[in-house]
């Protein structure tokens, strides 16, 4: 369940299933942002409820999640390690123009390799649907940026 909800999750805005009355109690403190750990298993949960899926289709999902997430994560220490070189780079008077251009298409291309294997999950997640959820899903997911983030929609340097 777990890597169909990320899967399709990474792919999916949550915003796409988002329903009067259906949201997740907001912790204590009011506008304090859910952990990322528990909006992931709220929308698996809403994922698994509203396509109706199998056991062995949850159980798939989980494999596939766990995967994509294994590839992953170590691309995303990659990002943050090579975004704090950045950083040195940007706050140095000796560094030159071409070695911070170097390190922001290092990001850039980190960034399209995660990209590419969010992609490759979500086509795996499809795949163990049935024709009638992958028609669901498709209609459970935003149009044309709607329901975007910011940070999905604004290109970043």
């Amino acid at each position: 369940m777990a890597l169909l909800v990320s899967g399709a999750m990474t792919m999916i805005n949550p915003a796409a299933f988002a329903q009067p009355g259906n949201r997740p109690e907001r912790p204590a403190g009011g506008m304090q942002r859910l952990d990322r750990d528990t909006m992931r298993q709220t929308m698996e949960d809403r994922i698994t409820r509203e396509l109706n899926l199998t056991p062995a289709q949850v159980s798939r999902s989980q494999e596939i999640r766990q995967q994509y997430a294994n590839q992953i994560e170590p691309l995303e220490t990659q990002i943050r390690q090579i975004r704090e070189e950045l950083r040195t780079l940007l706050g140095s008077s000796t560094s030159t123009e071409a070695q911070i251009r170097q390190k922001h298409q290092e990001v850039q291309q980190l960034r399209q390799q995660i990209g590419n294997l969010r992609f490759d999950g979500q086509l795996a997640f499809r795949q163990i649907l049935t024709p009638e959820q992958i028609q669901t899903l498709g209609q459970r997911m935003p149009r044309g940026g709607e329901g975007m983030s910011r940070r999905e929609r604004t290109p970043r340097s």
